[in-house]
């Protein structure tokens, strides 16, 4: 085996069916390693970075591809995945070949010990499965290599397991989130609220505006700027969202109440999960939760459907952990060679730091020392 890396976009795109393949054989592949939403995400968020993809060849077969850039920080450079910042394309992994993910996986790390073409860098993923096969063969092998690492759980990650029945996942609910739950179907039927889900282009083109609609407007009732407010996610979603439709992977649903839009959920769904990524609804409308009512809806879809998991992503919202029964860990992990070593101690202090400050600090003293930090690191 071989590591050789694809610096180039004509060489990224060049990788399109082989990393397609790659993709499909591996089980554990999420749709955020997709080749497309990668590569809309550089289309959209590369422009002054360097792409870095590592690709391991047996021969002239791909049997590996670990999705990289380097990302240019003020304090130095770093090796991070495709997907990265606020677009949060969670559960990072490197596709490898079902036959020879230890093999691959050694392969990769070599590219960043102390001889390879990266190992000056610190690589560093977030929001990484605590409970994957992934996560333990890195781990594995990080301690074979004698590799520098340092790693903390930043949040958790929700799911809603749909192991049997409607009634099933009901009696799983404290009692008082069932209640809650019966209250809401009862009032989808007696005030006539209807869910539609987008099914064909048309579909797509009068629901996604309403979807960035409902979000930003929510969001501006509570005094934040709203994810849409930012043109490249806007850009690179509602791109994404409509290549999601043509494969058969969009799942953007809505409620109406008499031809009026009020709430709409854009999720993902690939290999029997469904993917929570955004959602909105009209404050004005809030008395009657649709948000939650189309979460009903969307559930029993599911169920339906015979998908297995909802999975709500990372954070600490608290409606995450009403309605999901199970969770797991979501970490950060930075590791490099011993050139990088002293960056990985650095940083890891640095996460300490803020760790500590954010949790001890009025938030205005907080604001006021990132706002501090910006000026000394860019000079001004």
């Amino acid at each position: 085996m071989k590591t050789e890396l694809v610096t180039t976009d004509v060489g990224f795109d060049q990788l399109r069916g082989e990393w397609n393949k790659l993709f499909e054989n591996d089980e554990n592949a999420t749709p955020f390693l997709d080749w497309q939403w990668c590569r809309l995400w550089w289309k959209h968020y590369g422009e002054g970075q360097e792409l870095a993809i590592a690709v391991v060849r047996d021969g002239r077969a791909v049997v590996g591809i670990a999705p990289l850039f380097i990302q240019k920080k003020a304090v130095g450079k770093r090796l991070r995945f495709l997907g990265v910042g606020e677009v949060r394309a969670e559960y990072p992994a490197y596709l490898m070949a079902p036959d020879c993910r230890e093999a691959v996986m050694q392969e990769l790390l070599q590219s960043f010990s102390q001889t390879g073409p990266l190992s000056r860098y610190v690589h560093e993923l977030t929001a990484l499965a605590a409970d994957s096969s992934f996560w333990r063969l890195l781990m594995c092998q990080l301690h074979q290599r004698g590799l520098r690492w340092h790693v903390q759980m930043v949040e958790r990650s929700w799911q809603i397991r749909l192991d049997g029945s409607w009634d099933w996942y009901l009696k799983g609910l404290t009692r008082n989130q069932r209640n809650k739950v019966r209250r809401l179907e009862r009032d989808m039927v007696k005030h006539q609220f209807r869910c539609r889900i987008a099914r064909s282009l048309a579909d797509w083109h009068r629901y996604w505006p309403e979807l960035v609609r409902l979000h930003q407007k929510r969001w501006q009732a509570l005094g934040g700027a709203g994810c849409f407010a930012s043109r490249q996610f806007k850009s690179f979603h509602t791109e994404r969202s409509r290549r999601l439709l043509e494969r058969g992977w969009l799942l953007l649903l809505v409620l109406e109440k008499d031809g009026l839009v009020i709430a709409a959920h854009y999720c993902i769904r690939h290999r029997g999960v469904v993917y929570g990524y955004q959602a909105g609804f009209d404050p004005g409308w809030q008395e009657y939760s649709p948000g939650n009512m189309l979460r009903v809806y969307e559930l029993k879809e599911a169920i339906e459907r015979g998908d297995r998991v909802l999975d709500m992503l990372g954070g600490n919202e608290e409606y995450k952990a009403r309605w999901a029964n199970a969770s797991r860990p979501l970490l950060r992990l930075l590791f490099g060679s011993s050139r990088a070593a002293a960056c990985v101690r650095s940083a890891a202090a640095r996460q300490r730091f803020r760790q500590w400050a954010r949790k001890n600090l009025p938030p205005a003293t907080f604001d006021a020392l990132r706002w501090l930090r910006y000026r000394l690191l860019v000079g001004r």
